[in-house]
Parts: structure tokens; sequence; C-alpha cells
């Protein structure tokens, strides 16, 4: 997320720094966890009836490889920089890759992406069916 990488220092901006942290890092995860179901219900969507339980899997493996990638993303940096240069801007850098590099092929994969066959059935299946009068209903008529 690349906010956590443009927060200013404590150095700057003293407490306000730990506190826009701690609310990046609560509105990643917020965005993350409204996407986990979708993209669950996206990929059994699109499965083969006999496999759905196999290709939903795919959204875990999918997160334990992000957190694999990160991990040595971390790694790597605490390898190439001193402890002191880590502190100072090296854990930005990571945040930065990811909403340069990773960032965009997540916007193309969304653009590109086309609604399931199942959700586009249900939407024809909606459209077909004449609505019910509520309003009488409501009213108690």
């Amino acid at each position: 997320m690349p906010l956590m990488a443009l927060i200013p220092s404590y150095a700057s901006i003293g407490h306000a720094a730990p506190v826009l942290l701690v609310a990046a890092r609560m509105l990643q995860d917020l965005s993350v966890g409204g996407e986990l179901g979708n993209a669950v219900a996206y990929l059994v969507e699109w499965a083969p009836q006999n496999q759905r339980g196999f290709y939903g899997s795919f959204q875990q493996c999918s997160t334990l490889g992000g957190m694999l990638l990160g991990s040595g993303a971390a790694a790597l940096m605490t390898t190439l920089l001193s402890p002191q240069t880590m502190l100072d801007w090296g854990w930005r850098v990571p945040f930065i890759v990811g909403a340069l590099v990773i960032g965009p092929i997540g916007w193309i994969i969304r653009r590109r992406s086309d609604e399931t066959p199942v959700y586009q059935q249900a939407s024809e299946q909606a459209a077909q069916q004449t609505p019910k009068a509520r309003v009488p209903a409501l009213l108690g008529l």
C-alpha cells in the first residue's frame, strides 16, 4: 500500500506518524478483507462443477504466496541494507515496489475480467422476472 511508504517519519510529525501508519494498515486490512469473499466466489463460480473446492483453494494459496513474497522482500532488504538504513527508509521500498509493479498488474487483471457465467445467468433471470408490487404490502393494504 503506497500510503505506508509516504507517511512522514516520527522525527517530522511526531506521534501522528505511528497513528497514520496504523490507520493505513487498518485501511489495507479492511480492503483485503472485503475482497476475500469476492475472490473465492469468483474462483468458485468460474470452476467446473466437480472442481470448485480445488479452484477455491487457489485464493488461500495466493495469499500464502503473497506472504512468502513479502518475507522474501524483507529478507532481501535486510541483507542488502544496514539496520539503520532499514529504519530510515529501507522499509518503505517494498511498499513502493508493490504499488508500482503489483498494483498495475492487479488493476489490469480487474479491468479485463468478465463477470462469471453464474452471475450473468442470475442477472438475466432477474431481468426477466417482473417485480412484485410492494407498496400495498408496506401500507397494510
